[in-house]
């Protein structure tokens, strides 16, 4: 009897957290839509999606998995741990050499809003990858190709006179 017992509570706790979380989850896909890829699609698709001409920092932010996978830098979320996530460190304008977007920072509560979604899960909506338009394929950097071709890397020469200005110098 006492088994039965402890058997019939442990399914009714199950059904009732599964259908809270149902609810919880589609509570965050509301909040997802309308308040973490409006910003994503403003501030970060120009230069981080499928769409970008140019997938700066190899990071793209258009499907939860890519920002998983992150970029050059590494994973950009760390999900439940918004203080591991660099994708907060970016946005919170914390590291002065790593503030996204660049040209403007993000407002208090939006910055608050995706620690909120990180903490809660970072949930998001069962959907394909979007696949790259035109875009290329990032290539890797070639450090030897730039060092023969960038001036930097140069040896100084003397650089040549212009007649005019060799004229007047004699002429002193």
């Amino acid at each position: 009897m006492h088994s039965q017992l402890s058997f019939l509570l442990t399914v009714l706790l199950l059904v009732a957290t599964v259908s809270l979380w149902g609810k919880d989850e589609k509570r965050d896909y509301s909040f997802f839509e309308s308040k973490i890829r409006p910003v994503l699609a403003t501030k970060c698709y120009e230069c981080h999606s499928s769409e970008a001409s140019k997938i700066k920092g190899g990071l793209r932010l258009d499907h939860i998995d890519l920002i998983l996978k992150g970029g050059d830098t590494g994973p950009a979320l760390v999900i439940a741990k918004p203080a591991e996530s660099l994708i907060l460190e970016a946005i919170g304008y914390d590291e002065p050499d790593f503030q996204m977007p660049p040209k403007e920072r993000l407002s208090k509560q939006v910055v608050d809003d995706f620690s909120q979604w990180i903490a809660g899960g970072a949930i998001w909506p069962d959907e394909p990858v979007p696949t790259l338009l035109s875009s290329p394929q990032r290539k890797s950097f070639n450090l030897e190709k730039r060092k023969s071709t960038h001036w930097c890397w140069q040896q100084v020469t003397k650089p040549l006179v212009p007649e005019e200005v060799a004229l007047k110098q004699n002429q002193i």
